[in-house]
């Protein structure tokens, strides 16, 4: 992730939550997700931006995580190098259980 800038891809209601925890920086998005449309535009992005931006969804719905991760994957990006899923990141200080093997493995 050296020398890439972050955008994050999450639903409306998390984006408070995003800047607080992973306290983004100058230069750094949250795109939000509102139809299939928006999934069109984070590939757009992601197919624009690539090897400059890493991008974390954060869904709290691994139904849905899952179908991007398909998606993403169908069209030549790489879990853990292109993207991330951002509930990783995440610690029991935010209600999820910290699951370090997931964000080390790929590393």
């Amino acid at each position: 992730m050296s020398g890439k800038t972050r955008t994050f891809f999450t639903d409306v209601q998390n984006t408070d939550f995003i800047k607080n925890v992973f306290a983004l920086q100058e230069g750094e998005e949250i795109l939000t997700f509102t139809s299939n449309e928006s999934v069109q535009n984070l590939l757009n992005l992601m197919v624009a931006q690539r090897g400059k931006k890493v991008f974390f969804i954060l869904t709290l719905y691994n139904q849905r995580y899952n179908q991007l991760r398909d998606i993403l994957k169908s069209v030549g990006f790489i879990e853990g190098q292109d993207f991330f899923n951002a509930v990783d990141f995440l610690s029991e200080i935010h209600g999820v259980p910290f699951n370090s093997w997931e964000i080390i493995k790929n590393l």
